[in-house]
């Protein structure tokens, strides 16, 4: 078949136009099948969806952790509300809340509680969940039960005092209260009715033992002052005689003549003459330790190193012992120690722990009073500054306090006397605050109060 030119043309056209028809009517009825933008953007929102979908999951799990944990927690306090925190729990949980202070005797209404006594009873309760492990009253270490309950005795100076109650948990936590009292002067000075004066014709003898080693044969031990702390300890006790005393026998112990023999020794021989109604006073200064293996506690003679500790030094439990034979003789003993010197250890002894409270393992006996110069874990401070006005060389401050207070800085109760107590309490308050906290003498009085020393006006 042939075809002109013109047919062709026609046909042509015919041909294109029916392909245009059909390719509008298909856009009008539906969009094509395949947009790809479309797809890609349809691709993102599910995938925004499917991590806004995870994380309000893992933060739903997270919160539903928490409350668990809440919960878990609120049940083993409310399991145990009042028993002792268990051994699992102070490893987990940290307690850092101070013991809380009920002030019961004198009135905690931050009033100024007027009295006339030169004495007080500090009566309390200390609560904490962890425990109470001490107590103390103006730094004295006060009668304290499982249940908290507290009471210590606290002496007056006439006008503004501050009692100050501190208590520790077994945690280290450390809270503390203070209470105002204003004493009233009195119109005239009775003597207390607790002490016994004794009369021109029963007064007592006074045996004073003062040991002081300053100069150790190891020369890395040496201290600067303990010495010269025994030598007028001594030397101001002495003048008693013929005031509070019929007399005051003295022996005095210093550096080289200090050994194991001579100590138990003199108090044998020199102190076993004492009379049942005498009173003996036994100062030591030096060095006290703890051998890490056998646990037994020693002062430290002259002669004594770490080779020969245990031939050498004086056990403590020797000492304590010949304590026991004295006092079935004698009704009363004063014992004040001041062994605690562990900073001025130069050189390291093997097998020794410095720095231990010797006083603290003495058993309670009636008619002892003890006080050590620092609680266990303390050293005890020397200055040249803690010096009288009429001295050269300074002391420790624990027999600084004691030689001010035997002086008259002790007289709480405006008689002529310094008693056991009134000398005690005062050492406990003045050496923390001239050793600015760092140094708390332990007290420890087992029988009825009595006077020391007549106050001798200078």
């Amino acid at each position: 078949m042939i075809f002109t030119r013109e047919k062709i043309h026609i046909k042509l056209s015919l041909l294109f136009f029916s392909l245009f028809f059909l390719c509008s009517c298909a856009s009008q009825k539906s969009k094509p099948m395949f947009d790809l933008s479309e797809v890609a953007r349809s691709s993102a929102r599910e995938r925004e969806a499917r991590k806004r979908i995870t994380e309000t999951r893992l933060k739903a799990q997270k919160e539903l952790d928490r409350i668990k944990a809440l919960k878990e927690l609120d049940r083993i306090k409310s399991a145990s509300p009042k028993i002792p925190i268990s051994i699992e729990r102070k490893e987990s949980l940290v307690d850092t809340i101070s013991p809380v202070i009920e002030i019961i005797s004198p009135k905690d209404d931050r009033s100024i509680e007027v009295i006339k006594n030169y004495a007080l009873m500090v009566k309390g309760i200390a609560h904490d969940n962890s425990g109470i492990a001490w107590v103390t009253v103006n730094d004295i270490n006060a009668a304290l039960n499982e249940q908290g309950y507290f009471e210590s005795e606290a002496y007056l100076k006439i006008g503004s005092n501050d009692i100050e109650i501190k208590a520790m948990d077994t945690r280290g936590n450390i809270g503390a209260r203070t209470v105002s009292i204003w004493r009233t002067a009195p119109k005239e000075v009775v003597r207390s009715e607790k002490l016994t004066i004794p009369s021109k014709v029963s007064k007592p003898t006074l045996w004073v033992l003062s040991i002081g080693v300053s100069d150790y044969q190891r020369r890395g031990f040496n201290l600067n002052f303990a010495d010269n702390d025994a030598i007028n300890l001594a030397k101001l006790l002495g003048e008693q005689r013929g005031k509070l005393y019929s007399e005051v026998q003295v022996s005095t112990l210093l550096n080289e003549e200090v050994n194991r023999e001579s100590i138990l020794t003199a108090m044998g021989e020199f102190l076993g003459q004492a009379a049942l109604n005498d009173i003996i006073f036994i100062f030591i200064a030096g060095h006290g330790i703890k051998h890490r293996s056998t646990g037994s506690y020693y002062f430290l003679p002259y002669d004594a190193n770490s080779e020969n500790l245990m031939l050498r030094g004086l056990r403590w439990s020797d000492f304590e012992e010949t304590l026991k034979v004295l006092s079935q003789n004698v009704d009363k003993i004063i014992l004040a120690i001041d062994t605690c010197h562990a900073g001025a250890m130069k050189i390291a002894i093997r097998g020794a722990e410095p720095g231990e409270d010797l006083a603290a393992i003495i058993k309670e006996s009636s008619g002892f009073y003890i006080i050590a110069a620092s609680k266990a874990g303390e050293e005890s401070s020397e200055s040249d500054d803690f010096k009288l006005e009429s001295e050269l060389d300074g002391h420790g401050a624990f027999t600084y306090s004691l030689l001010r207070g035997i002086l008259g800085e002790a007289n709480f109760d405006g008689n002529e006397y310094v008693s056991v107590s009134e000398l005690f309490n005062f050492v406990a308050k003045e050496v923390p605050r001239i050793t600015k906290g760092k140094q708390h003498p332990y007290a420890r009085i087992s029988g009825t109060d009595l006077p020391l020393v007549q106050i001798i006006k200078r």
